[in-house]
């Protein structure tokens, strides 16, 4: 019974398909912004790519749909599709006030708000202009009339904290997760063996599904290591119910292949569940008791990472007993277990973290 009221919290903090719109529509007013205000030659054009990916991948998943869209959005975004993306931005900026009003529920609301707050595009040495981005996320607020107006301000404070927290932890970080000035969310670093992963993410955050989300992810980002804002609270939901989480071999690099989760994903989704725990359960819905689910939902995944450590750890003293006749495979594989266990200690610290500063008793 438990378990099942975890997941019925994580099912009632999903995006449903109308709030999906409203999002996609905000987070393209956020990058056509960002464009303009983008002074340096190399990373206007780096963004104008990936604009124009977007907008294309957001035209198949919505602007396209028709009489499938809510009665609201279907002329705005019929006329959007209609434009190529270089086009757009004056139909965008329109129709924001139209969508965001249709956002009636403040907790509805501060959902939206913290996804575009932890929108992080962006790859590299590429990031948001910070004027431009603050200015957007103002506007953004203003569009969804269901926020009080303090909530843009508690929101950014909320993350900027809980990235504190996680940055005063005694982890190695490195490539896995650090904290962004301008855009106070985790970078979230790849290989390539996880751009298939990652690629899926960023389509999905558009609403898309299986070789189409992969398809419009990839896209996204060329094909390389990316700092992915597009988890959503999808990823939060997921780690909070255990859907498809940290199983297999391990949360590590090669372990994401196996599990569907990597160690920056769960860093990712838990910093989200951290600001929606605080934010919508506890300050918007004044309910408790959902913020313990979080939080007993949150323990049992620290509860898997914790075992995850423990079979690591088991094998590579196995491994390393038999240090002196280390074959060139296995020497390869104590590497790969290595970079798991650590990415799980990044994984494990992170949630006992969130864990520690949402304030309920369990």
């Amino acid at each position: 019974m438990q378990v099942k009221a975890v997941r019925d919290v994580a099912d009632e903090m999903r995006l449903d398909t109308d709030e999906m719109v409203v999002l996609t529509l905000l987070q393209q007013l956020m990058l056509g912004r960002d464009l303009i205000a983008e002074k340096h030659t190399t990373r206007a054009q780096s963004k104008q790519r990936f604009r124009d990916v977007f907008a294309e991948a957001a035209t198949m998943a919505h602007w396209s749909r028709g009489e499938d869209l809510p009665v609201w959005a279907r002329e705005p975004a019929a006329a959007v599709a209609a434009r190529v993306p270089a086009q757009q931005r004056p139909l965008i900026e329109g129709a924001a006030p139209i969508f965001g009003s249709h956002v009636t529920r403040r907790s509805r609301a501060l959902l939206l708000l913290i996804e575009l707050v932890a929108f992080e595009p962006w790859a590299g040495d590429v990031g948001w202009v910070r004027v431009a981005r603050r200015d957007a996320l103002t506007v953004a607020a203003g569009h969804l009339i269901a926020l009080k107006p303090g909530d843009l301000r508690a929101v950014t404070a909320e993350f900027e904290a809980v990235l504190r927290a996680l940055a005063r932890r005694n982890v190695r970080w490195g490539r896995v997760a650090a904290v962004s000035a301008a855009g106070l969310v985790l970078g979230v670093a790849s290989m390539g063996v996880a751009a298939p992963l990652i690629g899926a993410a960023v389509g999905g955050a558009l609403g898309l599904s299986g070789a189409a989300a992969t398809s419009a992810g990839l896209a996204a980002l060329g094909g390389g290591s990316v700092a992915a804002g597009g988890f959503g609270m999808a990823g939060g939901t997921a780690l909070l119910s255990g859907l498809g989480a940290l199983g297999g071999a391990g949360v590590g690099a090669a372990g994401a292949r196996l599990s569907g989760f990597s160690a920056s994903q769960v860093v990712a989704a838990a910093v989200k569940l951290d600001v929606v725990a605080r934010m919508v359960l506890l300050d918007a819905e004044n309910d408790e008791a959902k913020a313990r689910l979080v939080v007993e939902g949150l323990q049992a995944r620290l509860d898997e990472v914790g075992m995850t450590i423990g079979r690591l750890a088991e094998q590579l003293r196995r491994l390393s007993a038999d240090n002196s006749r280390l074959t060139a495979e296995n020497a390869e594989l104590r590497d790969r277990l290595q970079t798991e266990q650590a990415e799980a200690e990044t994984a494990q610290a992170a949630l006992e973290v969130v864990i520690d500063r949402i304030p309920v008793t369990v």
